[in-house]
């Protein structure tokens, strides 16, 4: 089988200097601590984190030494980790790239989102692929954390001397966020895993629908989550109400799948199984600021992971059948002069060695399938999960 190219290579993690030259700046902006210290911190925060909530500290993201610990190493890690799952769908769908376009046709910047913020670690991730400039909108139930971080937006290497960034913060629940603006990109940076242990998935698809009602035509909802199973399997579940056509006539509204959905995938093939999940992984690449404190640590976190979901809301001249746009390739074949980087397939497992031979599973409209590679050194074998197929490469599989 002849190798072939696929949108996202996979390489191994080198050193990323504009990064790097972040995370220098905002080490020395943050108070001098012994790296035994740094140690400490970071990893008691990591364990608030990643345990119950009930058991959590109560308004823990408040004390000031776990705002220092998530900025000294969570910050760059989740904006780096955003950053890149959207250039990703960019590189699929263009839809940043069609939002840059009407803003620079307009003369007006793009309005963003931002819900659940904290530390701002979308809203930086955004800030570095929107360079024109783009007026921010923060929303958490708590100022201090999102303060902090403003704070040290300085620090930023796409940020210093640019004063085109505006940045409105303000405390509220997304429950309760009412607003007459209408934004561009909304993200929901890993809020509705909090969310769900007190509402169902029923009550989180209303809150949803009415954020979708906040995006300009055209515009993104992205939601991010942990890559567990139990997040993905919520974001399909959540995929699958919004864009049932009884729910989309209800609501009068036909969102369009952006990612990680394949077009004309109508039925999540991962929901209600043990055997695998969707999400998608980005190495991380060497950070000399951080070297010690990360091998201090301990964490296993070159390759970065995320579940995660995109949708756009359609213009009203459009039509989506379950979440698949009728003829959304216009804006495509009018930046590029084709229409065969549309995403048919997705890679959603690492890779599997059996009788010398490589494997991957593929979702498509098909369903979740084993996939066989004779040659290991096939571009399909080194592709990240996550990474999308596109029309022409699937024909010549």
């Amino acid at each position: 089988m002849a190798r072939q190219r696929l949108p996202v290579k996979e390489k191994r993690p080198i050193r990323d200097p504009v990064w790097e030259q972040w995370v220098k700046n905002l080490k020395g902006a943050l108070p001098k601590r012994a790296l035994s210290e740094e140690i400490r911190g970071v990893n008691a925060l990591s364990k608030w984190l990643t345990s119950d909530r009930s058991k959590r500290p109560f308004d823990y993201m408040n004390n000031r030494r776990a705002q220092e610990s998530y900025l000294r190493y969570f910050w760059p890690r989740q904006s780096y980790l955003v950053h890149s799952l959207a250039k990703r769908i960019d590189q699929e769908s263009l839809i940043l790239q069609q939002l840059q376009h009407q803003s620079q046709q307009s003369g007006v910047p793009p309005n963003i989102l931002d819900v659940g913020a904290g530390p701002l670690s979308a809203s930086v991730a955004l800030m570095k692929l929107f360079r024109d400039g783009a007026n921010f909108h923060a929303i958490d139930r708590s100022l201090s954390m999102m303060e902090m971080a403003r704070r040290n937006l300085k620090t930023l290497p796409w940020y210093q001397g640019r004063d085109i960034h505006s940045f409105e913060l303000q405390k509220s629940d997304f429950r309760r966020f009412r607003t007459q603006k209408r934004f561009d990109i909304i993200v929901f940076g890993h809020v509705l895993n909090e969310a769900l242990e007190r509402e169902t998935i029923n009550t989180l698809s209303r809150f949803l629908v009415q954020y979708l009602r906040l995006l300009k035509p055209g515009g993104l909802l992205l939601i991010t989550e942990p890559a567990t199973r139990g997040a993905s399997q919520s974001l399909s579940k959540l995929r699958d109400l919004i864009v049932d056509d009884d729910f989309c006539d209800a609501i009068g509204m036909a969102p369009q799948i952006i990612s990680p959905c394949p077009k004309r995938v109508q039925i999540c093939p991962y929901l209600d199984t043990f055997n695998g999940w969707c999400f998608q992984t980005f190495p991380w690449g060497k950070i000399a600021p951080l070297s010690k404190l990360r091998e201090g640590l301990g964490f296993d976190d070159t390759l970065l992971k995320v579940s995660h979901l995109a949708l756009r809301r359609a213009h009203a001249n459009e039509k989506s059948v379950d979440g698949v746009l009728i003829d959304d390739q216009s804006e495509r074949k009018r930046i590029e002069g084709d229409n065969t980087s549309s995403v048919v397939a997705r890679i959603v497992s690492g890779k599997m060695h059996v009788r010398s031979k490589v494997h991957r599973y593929l979702c498509s409209d098909e369903g979740a399938f084993d996939f066989e590679l004779a040659d290991p050194h096939h571009a399909l074998a080194k592709a990240p999960r996550g990474a999308g197929i596109t029309i022409h490469e699937w024909e010549t599989l």
